[in-house]
């Protein structure tokens, strides 16, 4: 044992002194071994920061799970109405009532979802809204999940937490058509032309009131006078919801506008309206509100427990005979499957094209250094070294090389992650409204490292196997008089 372990440790020394020999060559190899390594590192690690961004992003405003009717995926989108959970508290009975499940849920919120009409009487604007009704509250702790201990920019909260019972909050789109830019501090809002469109102006009426009075359908004549009843002095943003209830007749409210956040979609932005879900439940089923619900949102503390909170809750549902699903972000966010993908598959094309310039740069370090000793590794055979010792020494050449270069590809990716993480820089991802931090995520991204560099260091050895296997069986006469 002992004897092997002697041999073992002079080859490697005579790998290291052939490495020093032609330093140049040497320094070229491992130099491209290092580019490989950290460039694959530094993009994966950049790839594990976009995706915990974006899932981030999704379960911090929509949850882990979504409990909904089982058709709502098909029918439910244009019928929430019709589509929506009856009594949401018997869901979270449920849940509750499964310690397994109870002790990895963060939070459960119901969400209720309604389509409409949002106006503004006074400037006659109207646009079709997509509105959600939430508990502020709720919403609130909602969006202060960050599992991933990701660096955020300072955030003020939700908006709707601590109004009145009749606030909104809109998209900054949407206030901006609505004219309420000053009011919800709205940046970069031109002023609208003044004048109305041809066809539809309307004789105004005298500030006494005795002038001709304008010609209005008796639906806005009602939103006029909700308006002057509730208050409107136009200091205070104001907007009038029109939605058709689950019986299909017309039902309307005015709310509050307390401000305007940019929903990152342009479509989206110019609809979205949020409000206190008990008005929400007010317009979908007036006397007739209780505890219905789009979905029940179930926040986890971990997504690595999803599976498991998913397969019993489904499973209960399905024991007590309710017509209802669990539903992961996935599913309901598909998008976030085909980012993941499509990251996945530049990885693995970068990974290939760095491969290839490992495998042919070492291959030709090695091929050179094989022509160039080829009277010393005569010179070895004939002194009684068997072809396995050969091809053994430039194996260790080729082990020595992926193992420097390899680890001086890590501390430089740490280096350069490090630099990159302190700089301040942000940008904007995809579905998001506003900037977050450039990170890449490598100091806990063991498997990545360990991964990338044992690849790497294996795809190095392999590349020194020909051309040592042709070096271990050259004949020796011929090495022998090789000039």
């Amino acid at each position: 044992m002992s004897i092997s372990t002697s041999m073992l440790t002079g080859d490697v020394a005579i790998a290291w002194r052939n490495l020093r020999r032609n330093w140049r060559r040497s320094f070229t190899t491992m130099a491209a071994l290092t580019v490989g390594v950290s460039m694959l590192l530094l993009f994966g690690g950049f790839t594990r920061a976009i995706m915990a961004t974006l899932e981030t992003g999704i379960v911090s405003t929509t949850g882990h799970l979504h409990v909904q009717m089982r058709d709502y995926a098909r029918y439910g989108f244009g019928n929430s109405a019709q589509y929506s959970v009856d009594d949401i508290r018997q869901v979270e009975a449920l849940i509750a009532a499964d310690p397994e499940i109870l002790r990895r849920v963060r939070l459960t919120t119901p969400l209720l979802l309604f389509q409409g009409l949002v106006s503004r009487y006074d400037t006659g604007v109207s646009r079709m809204m997509s509105g959600e009704g939430v508990n502020p509250d709720d919403q609130r702790r909602l969006r202060e999940w960050n599992a991933y201990n990701l660096r955020t920019l300072p955030n003020d909260g939700f908006a709707l937490s601590g109004t009145v019972a009749d606030s909104a909050v809109v998209g900054t789109n949407l206030a901006r058509i609505l004219g309420y830019c000053e009011q919800l501090h709205v940046e970069n809002c031109p002023a609208p032309a003044k004048a109305p469109a041809a066809g539809n102006a309307q004789p105004a009426a005298s500030a006494d009131g005795s002038g001709p009075a304008p010609s209005l359908d008796p639906d806005l004549l009602d939103l006029s006078t909700t308006e002057a009843r509730n208050g409107g002095d136009g200091e205070q943003a104001r907007a009038d919801l029109l939605v058709a209830n689950s019986r299909g007749a017309p039902n309307v409210v005015t709310v509050r506008l307390q401000a305007a956040e940019n929903q990152g979609l342009e479509a989206l932005d110019s609809s979205y309206v949020v409000v206190p879900i008990a008005l929400a439940r007010q317009l979908m089923y007036g006397r007739d509100a209780g505890s219905q619900a789009t979905f029940l949102v179930v926040q986890l503390y971990s997504t690595e427990d999803l599976p498991v909170v998913k397969e019993r809750l489904n499973a209960a549902l399905r024991a007590r005979g309710l017509p209802l699903y669990a539903a992961d972000f996935t599913q309901y966010f598909p998008e976030y499957n085909q980012v993941k993908l499509m990251f996945r598959t530049i990885f693995g094309f970068i990974a290939v094209l760095m491969g290839i310039i490992v495998l042919f740069t070492i291959a030709n370090t090695m091929s050179t250094s094989v022509i160039e000793r080829t009277d010393e590794i005569g010179t070895l055979r004939a002194l009684g070294l068997r072809p396995a010792g050969v091809q053994r020494l430039f194996l260790l050449e080729g082990l020595l090389l992926g193992l420097i270069g390899v680890a001086m590809g890590v501390l430089l990716s740490l280096g350069m992650a490090l630099l990159v993480n302190s700089s301040g820089m942000t940008w904007v991802p995809p579905n998001r409204a506003t900037a977050v931090p450039l990170t890449v995520s490598l100091w806990k991204s063991h498997a990545l490292v360990a991964g990338v560099a044992l690849s790497l260091l294996v795809l190095a050895v392999l590349s020194s196997w020909w051309p040592a296997r042709a070096a271990a069986r050259s004949p020796i006469v011929e090495a022998l008089r090789h000039v």
